[in-house]
């Protein structure tokens, strides 16, 4: 069953790096304490969540909200400050039970998760009204979306609770949900295969593409001199070494030199992998997979952090992305 967990909070005055401009299928809900107004929403949008929401935040004639709540509650200004938690649907990748990438399923969702703030919330706070609509989407709600839209809901309901120590400082507040799978599905080996296939398959991608583009001067004309240097290193110290080749000694954080060196080549993938753009931002999730990784071989310092089901869940979905691009890029 999907569970949710915040996994970014973003206000106008400071904000974390987080990409919300990618096309995903989101389920949304925005509220206007001082209004008492809640709006509750999904999209597909080709250009990503924050499209849709600037399509509630602009001006009048533009802003659905805005719409909504003079014509169902004749309220003509809703003031800020504005609660907006967004929930990522699962979709293909996720290898989830249900697809939120289907619009029926989204309205489905949609309608659900309104239902559950209309009981358990507007009918027991005074003064709240909900100003959106759903239509029935013909579809009935199976176990696993039942349970999404539940988790979604109180991952809303615990945001509220805290909200009015947080309003003061901002008069925008946005909440990215993420799904992570039940933690019987989140065993160790998951994690630590992940790891290991990202690693590997990225490797012998990049090394391949190397051989193609200069052939057998490879080594010297694709990998940094100083990369080069600290893999003979490392093989002429290591006492096992029986043969193996320089390349063998090379370290996961190298890719991150070795592509933005090889842009030309190694770009296509890496802004796949990563679904950014440029050397620097491209290659980010390298640095942050590599702490992940580092933190994985010492099982002892991982029981005092280990990871949230949030992180785990990424990097299982990570792993299905490297796999993808570089069975789209070959």
């Amino acid at each position: 069953m999907l569970r949710y967990a915040p996994v970014a909070q973003i206000t106008s005055v400071a904000s974390k790096s987080v990409s919300l401009t990618t096309r995903l299928p989101w389920l949304y809900i925005i509220a206007a304490p001082r209004n008492r107004v809640i709006y509750v929403g999904e999209t597909h949008d080709s250009e990503g969540l924050l499209i849709r929401l600037g399509s509630h935040f602009g001006p009048f004639t533009a802003s659905t909200l805005k719409r909504c709540a003079s014509g169902r509650a004749g309220i003509g200004q809703l003031k800020p400050p504005f609660l907006v938690v967004s929930a990522r649907l699962p979709f293909a990748e996720d290898a989830a039970a249900f697809d939120g990438t289907s619009a029926k399923t989204r309205k489905l969702c949609e309608a659900l998760v309104q239902q559950f703030i209309i009981e358990r919330f507007v009918l027991r706070s005074e003064g709240w009204v909900i100003v959106s609509e759903t239509s029935n989407s013909g579809l009935s709600a199976s176990a696993e979306i039942s349970a999404a839209c539940e988790s979604i809901y109180t991952a809303f309901q615990n945001v509220m609770s805290f909200f009015d120590a947080l309003s003061n400082a901002s008069p925008f507040h946005l909440v990215v949900l993420d799904p992570y799978p039940s933690v019987a599905n989140d065993s160790d080996i998951d994690v630590g295969e992940a790891l290991e296939e990202i690693e590997v398959t990225v490797f012998k991608w990049v090394i391949n593409q190397l051989k193609k583009s200069f052939g057998d001067s490879w080594w010297r004309e694709g990998i940094p001199q100083d990369t080069r240097i600290s893999c003979q290193a490392r093989r002429e110290s290591d006492p096992r070494n029986e043969g193996a080749p320089a390349e063998a000694y090379l370290m996961f954080m190298d890719l991150k030199t070795i592509a933005k060196k090889n842009w030309s080549v190694c770009g296509p993938l890496m802004e796949q992998i990563s679904e950014s753009k440029g050397r620097e931002s491209a290659t980010e999730w390298i640095q942050e997979l590599n702490e992940v990784r580092n933190l994985w071989a010492h099982p002892i310092r991982r029981s005092f952090a280990p990871l949230d089901p949030a992180q785990s869940s990424r990097i299982r979905h990570l792993a299905k992305r490297c796999a993808a691009a570089v069975r789209a890029i070959t």
